[in-house]
């Protein structure tokens, strides 16, 4: 799942949540776990990065 995938289906289960009145902590982590999936690929593709430019 690409990154943009993953940040389309989060927001759009913040409206979910939203719209059935969940608390507000729970929008708070998915963002979280959004924030350390989108940090992972971005790392991920700068190391495939370097690792091609030593090749």
């Amino acid at each position: 799942m690409s990154v943009e995938t993953f940040a389309d289906s989060l927001w759009s289960n913040i409206f979910v949540i939203l719209g059935a009145k969940f608390p507000i902590v729970v929008m708070r982590k998915l963002y979280h776990v959004w924030l350390n999936t989108y940090t992972l690929a971005e790392g991920r593709q700068k190391a495939e990065g370097r690792e091609q430019s030593l090749k």
